[in-house]
C-alpha cells in the first residue's frame, strides 16, 4: 500500500478506496477462531482495512495472549508467543486481501504506552513491530488517540517517526490523533507522515460539527497533497458526548459523507461499540473508559444498519472516478450550514 497524491494505491498501482473497520481490541481480546469469522464477515460487507491495537492500551491492559511488548527494568522486552499470535492475525488479514492498520503505541492517557514509555523505548518498540510485520500489507498508525498539538508532543512524535521509518521510505504511516484536533500542517513535511488523519470523534455539539466541515481539514487539502482520511468519525451506538443520545446509522452516514466531500475522497473508517471493544457479554462496559461505553457480544453487532451503509457508500464512490473528485463549495449558491451547522451541505 502506498499513496499517490490524494489517494492510496495498491500493489498493482490501482486506486484503493479505504473502507476500514475499527476493532481496537481485536488482537487484545479475540481468539484466532473469532478473527477468522470476523474478517470473513467484514470482507463480505465490503471493508478492506482493519484498525486495531498491536500492543496494550487503556482499553485492555492485559491482552489474553499476553502483552506483545513491555518495558522491564528500563529495557523493552517482547513476548514471542504473543508476537506469534500477532503474526497470525496479520496473516489472516492479508490472506483475506485486506489491509492491516495497527496502532503501535496508544497515547491518550498517562496510563498508555505512548506516554508511559520514554522516547527511546517508544522508538525501539515501534521499530521492532515495523521490522517484523511490514512485509504484510500495512498502514501503520504510529500513535493512537494522542494529543499531538503541543510543541513538545509534536517534536517528540516527529523524532519517533523519523527513527522508526527513515530507513524504509516505502512504508505507509500516519498518526491517529485524539478527537477534534488538527495536526496535518504540523506533520505535513515529515517524510514518514503519508496520510492526513483526523478523528472527528463522538461529540454532538456545534463545535464538533464545525471541526469536521469548517476547520482546517476542509481547506488544508489545497496546500497538502496527501490522502485525507477521517480515522474515527461517529461510532454507531456510541453515546454522543454530553448527551444521553446514541448515534445511529444516520449519524454514521452523515459523518462519513461529510468527511468524503470536504476534502478529496480517499476513504473512511467505521466503528461500532461492541466490535471495537470486542465485547463478550451483554451490557459489558469498556475497560478504562469511565463507564460511558458499553456493548453486547461482538458477533451480535457485526451486522448493523451502519455497516450496511458503509457497503453502499463504497459501492457508490467506486462507480465514480472518485480519485479525481475535488471539493467545490463555491458552486453552491447558498450554504444552509451557514445558518444551521447541522444542515451543512
Amino acid at each position: 500500500m502506498k499513496t499517490e497524491g490524494y489517494h492510496l494505491v495498491d500493489s498493482a498501482n490501482t486506486p484503493f478506496f479505504w473502507l476500514a473497520d475499527t476493532a481496537w481490541n481485536l488482537w487484545c481480546r479475540g481468539t484466532p477462531g473469532e478473527w477468522s469469522a470476523y474478517i470473513a464477515r467484514r470482507r463480505e460487507q465490503g471493508f478492506n482495512a482493519i484498525q486495531f491495537v498491536a500492543g496494550w492500551w487503556r482499553g485492555c491492559h492485559d491482552p489474553i495472549h499476553g502483552r506483545s511488548y513491555d518495558v522491564i527494568d528500563g529495557e523493552g522486552v517482547f513476548n514471542e508467543p504473543a508476537m506469534a499470535k500477532l503474526d497470525l492475525l496479520m496473516a489472516k488479514i492479508r490472506d483475506a486481501g485486506m489491509v492491516a492498520a495497527p496502532v503501535m503505541l496508544w497515547t491518550l492517557t498517562e496510563d498508555d504506552p505512548g506516554r508511559v514509555y520514554d522516547e527511546d523505548q517508544c522508538v525501539r518498540i515501534a521499530r521492532t513491530l515495523f521490522e517484523r510485520f511490514d512485509a504484510y500489507d500495512v498502514v501503520w498508525l504510529l500513535g493512537g488517540d494522542g494529543d499531538y498539538t503541543t510543541p513538545e508532543a509534536r517534536e517528540r512524535w516527529k523524532r519517533v517517526g523519523r527513527e522508526v521509518f527513515s530507513s524504509s521510505p516505502e512504508a505507509t504511516a500516519t498518526l491517529h490523533p485524539c478527537g477534534a484536533t488538527w495536526v496535518g500542517d504540523a506533520f505535513a513535511r515529515e517524510p514518514w507522515y503519508d496520510i492526513v488523519g483526523i478523528q472527528s470523534g463522538h461529540g454532538a455539539g456545534e463545535e464538533d460539527i464545525r471541526f469536521l466541515v469548517g476547520s482546517d481539514y476542509a481547506t488544508a487539502w489545497k496546500r497538502i497533497r496527501k490522502p485525507f482520511i477521517n480515522l474515527e468519525p461517529n461510532y454507531e451506538k456510541a453515546i454522543a458526548y454530553g448527551t444521553e443520545r446514541r448515534y445511529d446509522a444516520y449519524h454514521v452516514r452523515r459523518a462519513s459523507y461529510w468527511s468524503l466531500t470536504v476534502a478529496p475522497p480517499a476513504g473512511i473508517t467505521y466503528g461500532t461499540n461492541s466490535v471495537w471493544m470486542w465485547a463478550k457479554a451483554e451490557g459489558e462496559v469498556a475497560e478504562g473508559h469511565g463507564g460511558i461505553w458499553s456493548g453486547r457480544p461482538w458477533h451480535k453487532d457485526i451486522d448493523t444498519p451502519g455497516a450496511d451503509s458503509m457497503r453502499i457508500l463504497r459501492e457508490f464512490f467506486e462507480k465514480l472516478p472518485w480519485e479525481r473528485l475535488r471539493p467545490a463549495p463555491e458552486r453552491l449558491k447558498y450554504q444552509p450550514g451557514d445558518d444551521d451547522i447541522y444542515r451543512w451541505q
